[in-house]
């Protein structure tokens, strides 16, 4: 069948159909929504314009290569060698080249170039903090990037480290992966961390016992001891090679250098710079220094005693040799160095009571001081009798009482504050006089100002209170005294200290006539201080060695009459104003009589 439909615009035939112009389907074709395809073929078409240009263009976008199984070419470079490939055979990614090499050429140069016989770097390997370079099957070589971002090298069998160099700090460790030296060697059991081969094999051990040993073939020949000890296989000769006098013999051929010199810097704890410990035999010397002669100079004996220019000191020291004091030449002690401008600030020698307190001797400008601690003393021996003492207390001559009335002895004291205390049995306690002219024996003075004197003559004492004009204004007549004069109340009466019998007043009562005349309040109390246990002296034998120590006084506070007491001479003003106003009441009465005797 053939023809043509509307002007050939359909031709028909049993072959084919051709049409002339468009083809409009409102429908579908054999089941396929001709619309809807035509849609998803232009937005596919847009898509692949988008993402994947002809050639002559730019790709953008991702490119996504999944293989159908692994070890399949993904995606295949063709060059000069069509075996270049870039695959994903399992998990991993993998670049092959056919020829046998791969190179990475920034800006045209060969930075990595990786060959069938290794990879060949140009230029740095930057690792960040905390990355690794790992060598060998088991983790032989390892270069790490520490902490603080350089690299630490170990070597290791497995995860055990063999050596390692810190990058940080440059110390290397053998058998220890953090090594503390520049050098560290660390081993376990009885193997030597440390092997010198020579004539013979000279091996360092540090055993677990934290002792150094040092031995070659031919034994030990030094141990160092964790106790700071030392231990010679043989005697040790420093300046000869044929030590015999000692386990130490130390030669020195030099006169401008010292044979020995001993220095500790540290300046820190228990470390001293030198240490000589004898044995046991009390009796021979222990440490000796002899001159070129053969002579002591300086010797420590077992027993502690040292000897200065003698061989057989008596004492803990002993200076010289003792002998008559007619054939005797002075040893004495020079005690060098500075001198303090602060009095007691600088000693020479010091004296420790009981490994704290420090007593001693100083010098300052000019002087000599003799220092004590703040509760210490110094005592002045006759004999083995204490016969003074200076201390807190001030200065107690012939006892070691500090109030000697209170405690009845025979002694003085003398306080720091300015207070004597005088006691005797019998016999005057106090002498004052003036060998020359006459004049003051005793001044007595109330802060800066004279108050009063004890004045003498060749045949007279005077006590006298301050009286002079110049110290006294506004002085007006007395009146009334035959009033007051009648006020007081003289009487007799007995002391009892004593019973003697004696005329007077009784204080309270004449302070309420003449309060001048009187010191004190009446009934008042007032504290003092007292010897609760008396002091006790020490004892000792012949050879003034000590037996008993001695025993300082104990004392205490308690509460006594605080007594007033009367200047009878402050009254005489007053009597003498009280007599001239009878004289003139006499002499008025004697006028008058006379008048009416005229009469």
């Amino acid at each position: 069948m053939s023809g043509y439909i509307g002007s050939k615009a359909v031709f028909l035939s049993t072959t084919a159909a051709v049409v002339d112009g468009n083809i409009t389907v409102s429908g579908s074709v054999d089941g396929v929504d001709i619309a809807a395809r035509d849609a998803v073929l232009t937005s596919t078409t847009t898509t692949a314009n988008a993402a994947l240009p002809k050639s002559g263009g730019t790709m953008t976008g991702a490119l996504t290569v999944d293989g159908a199984y692994s070890y399949l070419n993904g995606l295949r470079i063709s060059g000069v060698d069509t075996g270049n490939t870039i695959y994903q055979p399992t998990s991993d990614l993998s670049i092959s080249s056919a020829s046998g090499s791969i190179s990475l050429k920034p800006s045209g140069t060969n930075v990595l170039h990786a060959t069938n016989t290794g990879i060949d770097v140009t230029g740095n390997v930057t690792m960040a903090t905390g990355g690794s370079i790992v060598a060998g099957g088991a983790n032989d070589l390892v270069l790490n990037a520490g902490e603080s971002g350089t690299p630490d090298i170990y070597l290791q069998s497995g995860s055990s480290t063999k050596v390692k160099i810190e990058g940080s700090n440059g110390n290397v460790g053998i058998g220890t992966a953090e090594p503390a030296r520049l050098l560290h060697l660390s081993r376990g059991g009885s193997d030597p961390q440390l092997r010198i081969t020579g004539a013979v094999d000279w091996d360092f051990y540090s055993y677990s016992d934290n002792n150094l040993y040092i031995n070659n073939s031919n034994g030990t020949v030094l141990s160092l001891f964790e106790n700071r000890t030392a231990s010679f296989a043989s005697n040790v000769g420093i300046g000869t090679s044929s030590p015999t006098n000692g386990k130490l013999e130390v030669t020195n051929a030099s006169s401008t250098v010292p044979t020995g010199f001993f220095r500790n810097t540290s300046g820190a704890g228990d470390s001293p710079s030198l240490t000589v410990q004898g044995g046991a035999n009390n009796a021979a010397p222990n440490f000796s220094v002899l001159d070129y002669n053969g002579n002591t100079d300086f010797v420590v004996q077992g027993a502690g005693n040292v000897g200065i220019k003698t061989a057989s000191p008596r004492q803990l020291l002993t200076l010289g040799t003792l002998t008559s004091f007619a054939s005797a030449t002075p040893d004495c002690i020079d005690l060098g160095g500075t001198y303090s401008n602060s009095a007691g600030s600088n000693l020479k020698l010091k004296l420790y009571e009981d490994g704290s307190v420090t007593h001693g001797f100083g010098v300052s400008t000019s002087s000599t001081d003799y220092v004590t601690s703040s509760t210490g003393s110094h005592k002045f021996f006759q004999s083995n009798t204490e016969r003074m003492r200076l201390g807190s207390a001030g200065l107690l001559v012939g006892g070691t009482s500090t109030d000697p009335i209170a405690a009845n002895t025979n002694s003085t004291q003398i306080a720091a504050d300015g207070y004597i205390n005088i006691n005797r049995a019998s016999g005057t306690s106090l002498y004052i006089g003036r060998s020359g002219s006459d004049g003051i024996a005793v001044g007595f003075y109330k802060g800066q100002a004279n108050v009063g004197t004890i004045y003498l003559t060749g045949s007279a004492t005077s006590y006298n209170t301050s009286s002079d004009y110049r110290l006294k204004t506004d002085a007006q007549p007395m009146t009334g005294a035959s009033a007051r004069v009648q006020a007081l109340n003289p009487v007799n009466f007995e002391w009892i200290a004593d019973g003697s019998r004696v005329d007077g007043f009784l204080a309270h009562e004449a302070q309420e006539v003449v309060p001048e005349s009187v010191t004190g309040t009446k009934d008042a109390m007032r504290d003092e201080e007292y010897e609760v246990t008396a002091a006790i002296e020490a004892t000792y034998d012949d050879d003034g060695n000590e037996l008993t120590a001695a025993v300082e006084a104990v004392m205490g506070t308690r509460s006594v009459p605080d007594m007033q007491g009367i200047d009878q001479s402050k009254i005489v003003p007053l009597l003498t104003a009280a007599l001239q106003e009878a004289l003139t009441e006499i002499a008025s009465l004697k006028t008058r009589v006379a008048a009416l005797e005229g009469n």
